[in-house]
């Protein structure tokens, strides 16, 4: 049993990093051109915010600290600072800033550290209106406080005031010389309070806070810089789409590139044939090696004979099985465009059909289905009669047609009388190709590849799971065959192909395709194979 964690690896190097987002492109540039479209809209319709700072000075003067008598403690002078915030930020601020400018405008009232500065910051979408806004409640917060100060103290002197007058009644009503000396003493105390708070009143008059910068118009928005948040959405946008391409591709477990097949089964793979170079009917493809019509598909099969010739040095191989997975996965292509491909090197080639359910290779070389190669067998057909020889100037491939579908094609395959054919045509051929049915679906293959000299497993990029191509592999081992290795179908061409190719002349076809593939259903050649002796017809 193959090991299934073959295809994990664990530690993913910076060439893997970057495999994956070259082949997750699109999932990366998605959401990198929907980020960045996003923040050039917000860009374009956004408002440009200005910001403008006025500061007010909160110290005392010396007049009121010659009245204080002493420096204040720094937590009273932290409660104050916060008082006076609260204060900025009064109703009675807010009201006298509506009077000055008709609305209350957004500004932010905070304390310097280390200094009684209190700085009001206006922000608008004009730089101008963001200065006056800072200045105007700058000004309330002064003129307002000026003037509670100056009320509370004028109606401390007013109170003080009626005291004294009370006290100078009772004086006068008084009799007695040492009452009237107590009274006197305590008038004089309260005069001397209305004298202190009279001249507290002249201190507040002139500012116990006054604005020591003036708030100007700013030249430079304070919104962020359009660059930056371009380049953040960017940025952004790029490892969300990141992020998205390593989860797709750890999700995905299509077959795409060789190493899949190598990390997934560990089989070598004979070579990647690429994709057409435009839309070609399946056809045309299978004959690639044949026409050339498909430079890059034959030239793809003519580098996995080399392969499969070099894998197989010094060994007899006469018969080669091509299978898949699953079906439409390129093993019909693969079979026509291999036996093209060795009988180009003077390799007598037969290519033979025993998909009997879904027989394909007739319809690739405008053969009748019927009779085939089961025929050969039921009905008695001589092989020579079955066998259709496909002629170029340079070689000649003999093609055997599927014929009727047995009763079960699988019994058929593993049948003795179908083996002693088999061995039969090897003797008389170099190599014989056989087209199998997939694996998964179908048994048949398993039925006839412990029985073939090797066998060789095609997947199509981008549909072939990795699942898929362990299962089919793991089964074909099961059943005793001998697995060459793996051609990857529909894969991508390697870019030096293009840079080299194109500095070639291009060469037209030597003659069209009627011209250029003969067939008869006699075998007129030396080598065409004749019934083997011996061989029963199975009813």
């Amino acid at each position: 049993m193959m090991d299934r964690e073959r295809d994990a690896d664990p530690e993913l190097s910076l060439a893997d990093y970057a495999r994956i987002l070259r082949n997750r492109w699109l999932a990366v540039l998605t959401p990198i051109l929907i980020f960045g479209g996003l923040a050039a809209y917000s860009l374009s319709t956004r408002t440009l915010q200005y910001e403008s700072t006025s500061k007010v000075l909160l110290a005392d003067t010396a007049a009121q600290a010659a009245l204080r008598g002493g420096s204040q403690n720094p937590n009273s002078l932290t409660r104050e600072m916060t008082n006076e915030i609260s204060f900025a930020a009064s109703d009675d601020v807010k009201n006298a800033v509506r009077d000055a400018i008709g609305v209350v405008p957004k500004v932010t009232v905070r304390a310097d550290p280390n200094s009684d500065v209190l700085s009001f910051t206006g922000k608008a979408s004009d730089p101008g209106d963001a200065a006056m806004y800072a200045n105007t409640w700058a000004e309330a917060f002064v003129s307002t406080k000026q003037k509670q100060a100056g009320e509370s103290l004028d109606a401390a002197v007013d109170q003080f005031s009626e005291r004294v007058a009370v006290l100078r009644a009772q004086r006068d009503a008084s009799t007695d010389p040492a009452d009237q000396a107590r009274i006197d003493s305590e008038i004089d105390a309260v005069n001397a309070a209305i004298t202190n708070l009279q001249l507290t009143a002249g201190v507040a008059a002139i500012g116990t806070a006054q604005v020591v910068q003036v708030a100007s118009s700013p030249t430079e928005p304070t919104n962020l810089d359009a660059r930056v948040i371009l380049a953040i959405a960017l940025a952004l946008g790029f490892a969300v789409g990141s992020i998205v391409a390593f989860v797709i591709d750890n999700l995905d477990r299509r077959i795409k590139t060789s190493d899949d097949i190598i990390r997934a089964v560990g089989l070598p793979v004979l070579g990647t044939i690429a994709r057409a170079s435009r839309k070609v009917s399946a056809q045309d493809l299978a004959l690639a090696v044949s026409d050339r019509r498909e430079a890059r598909v034959a030239d793809g099969y003519q580098k996995v004979r080399s392969s499969l010739q070099f894998a197989l040095l010094g060994r007899d191989v006469k018969s080669i099985l091509i299978t898949s997975a699953n079906e439409s996965e390129g093993k019909t292509t693969t079979s026509s465009n291999l036996a093209w491909a060795l009988a180009a090197v003077g390799s007598r080639v037969v290519l033979a059909d025993i998909d009997f359910r879904r027989p394909k290779v007739h319809a690739v070389y405008g053969l009748a289905r019927e009779p085939g190669f089961s025929n050969h067998l039921v009905d008695r057909i001589p092989l020579h009669e079955l066998v259709a020889h496909v002629e170029d100037d340079e070689r000649t491939l003999a093609v055997l047609p599927s014929g009727t579908t047995p009763h079960s094609p699988g019994d058929f395959l593993a049948s003795p009388d179908f083996l002693e054919t088999l061995r039969w045509i090897e003797s008389e051929a170099d190599v014989v190709v056989l087209d199998a049915p997939p694996v998964l679906p179908v048994s048949d293959t398993l039925a006839i590849a412990h029985h073939v000299d090797r066998t060789i497993l095609t997947a199509s990029a981008g549909s072939t799971t990795v699942e898929q191509l362990q299962t089919a592999v793991e089964s074909l081992r099961a059943a005793g065959a001998s697995i060459a290795g793996v051609v990857l179908v529909g894969g991508k061409q390697d870019r030096s192909y293009g840079t080299y190719t194109q500095q070639q002349t291009t060469r037209r076809a030597r003659r069209s395709r009627a011209e250029s593939r003969k067939t008869s259903g006699t075998g007129a050649t030396s080598w065409s194979p004749a019934p083997a002796s011996g061989v029963s017809a199975r009813s």
